[in-house]
């Protein structure tokens, strides 16, 4: 297992692209009804920046300044970077549904993750040793970054307001 957790490894034009791009109306989203598993009631807001499935060129204009900053992290944290999986932006709201999503790991294959704060939030993200104990909660904070192994983990919901992350899986 390991974790990494950083606030200090953006440049000043990766945060522009963050509060220019995504912190407004100019990124489209949909509505997910459900977090990890159907009927969860996780309800919440997703772009699709890139999904396991995507052939390589299907990806969304955000595509590239993310994996810029994606390759910022890992090469500031000497973390090798093959292949990225997956990459989504995710809004969650209180939904008057559930608290939080379940636990879960993102893929049945290996794989590294990474999550990037992109407002200031409540909402922890909570990551699990692999008998599903808690061991690490990590509050958001606008620019935070935390990095893992393929660990089950979960967020919650936040009681009031939103919470943006970009999620990028990745080996």
């Amino acid at each position: 297992m390991f974790f990494i957790e950083d606030q200090n490894f953006l440049n000043d034009q990766q945060k522009s692209f963050v509060d220019e791009s995504l912190l407004n109306e100019k990124m489209p989203f949909k509505l997910a009804t459900y977090a990890v598993k159907f009927n969860d009631k996780g309800y919440h807001l997703i772009n699709h920046i890139k999904r396991p499935e995507d052939i390589d060129g299907n990806k969304s204009e955000y595509y590239w300044p993310f994996v810029d900053i994606v390759k910022s992290f890992c090469s500031k944290h000497k973390i090798e970077i093959n292949k990225i999986f997956r990459m989504a932006v995710n809004v969650t709201f209180n939904n008057g549904f559930v608290d939080k999503c379940p636990i879960h790991t993102d893929h049945n294959y290996n794989h590294k993750q990474l999550i990037l704060y992109l407002n200031d939030a409540v909402g922890d993200t909570v990551i699990c040793d692999n008998d599903n104990k808690p061991v690490i909660v990590s509050q958001p904070k606008k620019y935070k970054a935390i990095c893992f192994g393929k660990l089950p983990h979960y967020q919650y919901f936040p009681i009031f307001g939103v919470r943006c992350v970009l999620v990028v899986t990745f080996e």
